[in-house]
């Protein structure tokens, strides 16, 4: 850590860290006076740098007295270097949080105070007798600072800076013009987005002609990526099991469902589903292997969606995780989860009949199907997820769910009483006609029943629902709430939520308690691949994903069913209408982005590890405008203690002088802060490559 090299990274990190100050002064009041050999010593005690010029000591202990007498008692470290236009100074602090950031504050009397990156009510749920803030010179004396590191083993770049730059620029105004449009950004959950999604390329034709020609091409076309997408695979995968089948179509759904469907169609569709897992499972098997060995993968999650999953019977769900068991390692699942209506899992009763003579009785009561939600538990499920959409029931006939009146609130109430580990509920906020208080109510309902997770969605209308046909009919095309007002109901929801005691993950999930969340979509944005089952939908291999769907030519869910049915049952081959290659540049960008959209943010030492390259080389730009911004901050963790570190730029050598000798490793994440998260969706598109923003730009799904 002595030479000039290591300095110069340490002292260009941009960091708070657990109980100590690091101000970083400008080169004219303190590099000027270093100028001259100086001595730089180590603690026995601690192994850090401690200062042997005392002309120096008295000179910074001098400056912080100026702006908070008594604050500080003593320089704990100091190293620099002449040429870098950054000092480092750690300081031991007596002063409470609120005086150290008064203190702060003072010193950057023309700067930015926003660069602090920290406040008092942070820091006084984390720290006790000292507290942490940053400054550099940029924020005293309004210059940039930047300092080059080629080091792969820097986990972050040293290179971002307080800069403002053309690029940086460039995503700030992108990012502007996304945050004030009509209507809400459309809700980024995965990359590539579904507009990106292509059909296959044109191939060769076989001898002969006719319809058997055209097949034997497509049928190779298909299992080829297949092969490509688990060819082999041996790590851990998560399973979805896509269910189109429902009793209704709701004003605001575009997802691919139907409610064509009887008993048959459901059977032979289902014999699909596990006919394509299967199929899968022969691919990840190593070569050599027979039919009869199970794939080296383990499964971590299933999910059940749709649709409405509920409508399959407890023995349906259970024959499909048999046949999971057959051809993976899946004995120890962390979750399986399904998703389920209020009207599959309860009805209405009618009132008593009325004797002779008597007017009829209004009203009756609702029956809660138990036994079809006891078989659930028995066959696994660990996680239910109720789509009540709102709790309040004048707002059902909005949504065509006129028929669900009086049924979500006893779905809910059983499903935590029976012991469901993880009850979520689904909730839409901008509905047609709604108010504030509305939202406010459903949230209220559903936290006072117990849900362990509430998932908040903002409407998003699609021309091709109901809701799309009313917004064109009834409203001129314009949305139902100006974008503002959907703002500020984000807001107090989230707020509302919070006092509630539940914790954001995302920004649509929220989480009380340590069952709460949505363990597959963790464990994806952590990098592990999803094969996806059924119509619709979508697997996510490391660098293939493709679906049944068809996203760039778009047709009628009934034959999508239908047409996935026939060629997996029928024709003994994937059902594959659109996908998306993943190039190294693609799956860093899906890597980046789907961490980014977590609350816990982006693992820097994971992004290095597995692309060989730092975040910052590839996406340095957008990072800078976050940053500049207040959406992203750099943020240390380590086992024992979470976010006691905060700022800008992060590096390695600098973690390693602030951990001293006490052998803590700290991990740096690159978080979004509170707004940024609730911006996360248009953030996510700064990171976008070119090819997929001009694919959806050219797509015609929606």
């Amino acid at each position: 850590m002595h030479n000039v090299e290591h300095m110069q990274r340490a002292l260009a990190g941009h960091a708070l860290f657990g109980p100590l100050l690091y101000l970083a002064c400008s080169e004219q009041t303190v590099a000027s006076r270093l100028a001259r050999p100086r001595s730089v010593g180590m603690s026995v005690a601690t192994g850090a740098p401690i200062l042997r010029d005392d002309d120096t000591r008295a000179l910074v202990q001098k400056r912080f007295r100026r702006y908070h007498d008594g604050a500080y008692n003593r320089v704990m470290r100091y190293f620099a270097h002449e040429a870098s236009p950054l000092s480092l100074f750690v300081l031991d602090a007596e002063g409470s949080c609120e005086e150290v950031l008064r203190s702060a504050r003072d010193i950057l009397e023309k700067g930015d105070v926003e660069r602090l990156q920290c406040n008092a009510s942070d820091i006084h749920s984390k720290m006790t007798t000292r507290t942490a803030v940053q400054i550099t010179c940029a924020d005293l004396e309004g210059e940039a600072t930047h300092t080059g590191g080629d080091s792969v083993s820097a986990l972050v770049a040293s290179h971002t800076s307080c800069k403002v730059d053309g690029d940086a620029e460039k995503y700030a105004s992108q990012l502007t013009a996304l945050l004030h449009g009509l209507e809400m950004p459309p809700y980024v959950y995965s990359y590539p987005v579904k507009g990106a999604f292509v059909e296959r390329p044109e191939l060769g034709t076989e001898e002969g002609d006719g319809d058997e020609a055209a097949e034997g091409v497509e049928r190779r076309w298909r299992q080829s990526v297949v092969h490509q997408a688990w060819g082999g695979y041996s790590g851990d995968v998560n399973l979805y099991i896509h269910i189109p089948y429902c009793q209704m179509k709701c004003s605001f759904c575009n997802l691919l469902t139907t409610m064509n469907t009887n008993e048959h169609k459901m059977q032979r569709y289902m014999e699909a589903v596990k006919a394509e897992l299967r199929m899968v499972a022969r691919e990840m098997r190593p070569s050599g292997q027979g039919n009869n060995n199970k794939a080296a993968t383990r499964v971590r999650t299933v999910h059940f969606g749709g649709g409405t999953p509920t409508l399959l019977s407890p023995a349906e769900v259970e024959s499909v995780l048999e046949v999971a068991r057959e051809c993976f390692e899946a004995e120890a699942v962390e979750e399986i989860a399904i998703e389920g209506a209020p009207s599959s899992l309860a009805s209405r009763t009618p009132p008593p009949p009325r004797a002779i003579g008597e007017e009829q009785q209004e009203g009756g009561g609702v029956r809660v199907d138990e036994q079809r939600m006891r078989g659930f538990l028995r066959a696994g499920i660990s996680r239910i997820s109720i789509g009540a959409q709102t709790l309040v029931e004048e707002e059902l006939p909005s949504v065509s769910r006129a028929n669900e009146l009086g049924l979500a609130v006893p779905v809910v109430r059983a499903a935590v009483e029976m012991g469901f580990r993880n009850v979520n509920v689904d909730l839409i906020y901008g509905l047609e006609g709604q108010s504030l208080e509305n939202v406010l109510e459903s949230v209220r309902v559903a936290a006072a029943l117990g849900v362990h997770t509430v998932t908040l969605y903002c409407l998003a209308v699609r021309k091709k629902t109901k809701y799309g046909r009313v917004q064109r009919s009834q409203h001129g095309g314009m949305p139902f709430h100006e974008l503002d007002c959907l703002h500020e109901w984000y807001g107090r929801v989230r707020a509302l939520l919070s006092e509630l005691g539940y914790e954001q993950k995302t920004l649509v999930l929220f989480a009380r308690g340590s069952n709460g969340g949505n363990r597959q979509e963790e464990v994806e944005f952590d990098g592990v691949p999803t094969v996806g089952l059924g119509a619709g939908a979508r697997s996510y291999a490391p660098a293939v994903q493709y679906t049944s769907d068809s996203y760039s030519r778009p047709a009628l869910p009934p034959e999508i069913v239908n047409g996935y049915v026939v060629d997996v049952l029928d024709r003994g081959m994937p059902a594959i209408r659109n996908w998306a290659a993943l190039d190294k540049d693609e799956q860093a960008r899906r890597f980046f982005i789907l961490q980014l959209l977590r609350r816990s943010g982006v693992d820097v030492e994971q992004y290095r590890s597995t692309f060989e390259e730092l975040c910052e080389d590839r996406f340095g730009a957008q990072i800078r405008a976050l940053v500049r911004m207040g959406r992203a901050e750099y943020v240390f963790e380590e086992a024992a203690v979470r976010e006691v570190v905060r700022g800008p730029t992060l590096t390695e050598e600098a973690a390693a002088v602030m951990a001293g000798s006490a052998g803590i490793r700290p991990r740096p994440f690159l978080r979004l802060t509170p707004r940024g998260l609730a911006e996360s969706s248009a953030i996510a598109q700064l990171f976008f490559s070119n090819r997929v923003q001009q694919l959806q730009a050219e797509s015609s799904y929606g």
